[in-house]
């Protein structure tokens, strides 16, 4: 029999099998939450529970030792043991605050004559290393001091002239867009004349077809001529050439 191992490296990259186990993982999970207690809710629950009793046992009695709660614990003895032990602590604060005001001093002091010489020391030991940096950094200072005003007037010059160029550049750019302009408007202008040109063309075809020779007429006055195979008309007579006759 194959086991998991070797069934995941023989089909684990099908599509069904990855459809599969993410089912079964999502069916295990909801069996999971179903069957876990909730502890959690049941706890808040019982706490709020008994905060509400004890608050409405303490209102109802007016304090808390004529409260039946208050009762129960004292009877326990429960209230006795609070009692000692918040005297205790109290004790023991109190002596601890003694203590502080009485030693805190004397040890500050000790803290400070202790530490005087060391603390001169490490003074003595900082003006040292910047008395070491500041020769060390002598050649360097100087170097700097010599060649920064130099670099700072480059940086000020390059600067004036970009900022020409970029004058410049927005004046050739506003005498782009006016040529841009212009070229809109001579374009629209251009399509204008392309479309007069269009409807001539149209005006010249038709008159191009009207006096064509065999197809066409002329028109004069009230008479029409036909040349060709059509007829010539005068007045009220008509006039064929060609294959017509004469009237």
């Amino acid at each position: 029999m194959a086991s998991n191992e070797q069934i995941k490296a023989k089909v684990g990259n099908l599509p069904a099998y990855k459809a599969c186990v993410t089912s079964c993982e999502e069916l295990l999970r909801k069996i999971t939450v179903t069957a876990m207690f909730p502890w959690r809710l049941l706890l808040f629950f019982a706490f709020l529970s008994i905060g509400g009793l004890l608050a409405y046992d303490i209102n109802s009695s007016g304090n808390f030792h004529d409260s039946r709660t208050g009762r129960f614990l004292n009877d326990v003895g429960f209230l006795a043991v609070v009692q000692h032990g918040c005297h205790r602590v109290g004790v023991y604060c109190v002596e601890f605050y003694k203590w502080v005001v009485d030693n805190v001093p004397i040890y500050t002091v000790k803290f400070v004559e202790f530490s005087r010489p060391y603390v001169a020391l490490f003074w003595d030991y900082l003006y040292v290393c910047g008395v070491y940096v500041v020769d060390v950094t002598e050649d360097a200072r100087n170097y700097l001091n010599l060649h920064v005003p130099h670099v700072l007037q480059w940086v000020s010059r390059w600067k004036m002239r970009f900022s020409r160029w970029k004058m410049r550049f927005s004046r050739w750019k506003m005498r782009f867009s006016r040529w841009k302009m212009r070229f809109s408007r001579w374009k629209m202008r251009f399509s204008r004349w392309k479309m007069r040109f269009s409807r001539w063309k149209m005006q010249f075809s038709r008159w191009k077809m009207q006096f064509s020779p065999g197809k066409c007429s002329f028109h004069v006055g009230k008479c029409s001529f036909h040349v060709g195979k059509c007829s010539f008309h005068v007045g009220k007579c008509s006039f064929h050439v060609g294959k017509c006759s004469f009237h």
